[in-house]
């Protein structure tokens, strides 16, 4: 399971949209485990971005230094399939486009899943033109969110 999939400097279409704000629903109303967890990564890394543009270069360092690569979701109280982690994927290449280009930022993005029958992970990984200019800005950024799953697709 898994997309790959590109983004240019260019306005979002209105299926984009639809697709962030499922993705925003997942993480904040239905409190889906790996959506609140890649939301909540995802947020780290553009506020990092986002003041390092602003002129705090440490932000970025800090960012970096700290930041896990591989995290866990809780799913004890919502427990998760792997066809609902891959949809919470999809939707999560919605809400970067959308995100990216509100900012100005394009870049190429994808995700995958895999896993056995009780446990898995999601992978997204993407780099990102944080420039707001022509010239290229380029930074990477990378999540593993592992989880439990109820073994059934």
């Amino acid at each position: 399971m898994g997309c790959n999939t590109s983004k240019t400097k260019t306005p979002a279409a209105n299926a984009a949209s639809n697709g962030a704000d499922e993705f925003y629903a997942l993480a904040t109303t239905e409190r889906h485990p790996v959506a609140q967890k890649l939301l909540e990564e995802w947020v780290r890394f553009v506020d990092a971005q986002a003041r390092r543009n602003a002129g705090d270069s440490t932000a970025a360092r800090a960012y970096e230094t700290t930041r896990l690569k591989e995290v866990w979701a809780n799913t004890v109280n919502h427990p998760v399939t792997h066809r609902s982690v891959d949809y919470v994927g999809k939707m999560f290449l919605e809400y970067i486009k959308e995100d990216l280009s509100h900012r100005g930022w394009g870049g190429n993005f994808d995700y995958k899943v895999a896993g056995v029958v009780t446990q898995g992970f999601l992978k997204a990984n993407a780099t990102i033109d944080t420039a707001l200019s022509d010239i290229p800005e380029e930074v990477t950024w990378e999540i593993k969110i592992h989880y439990d799953s109820l073994g059934v697709s």
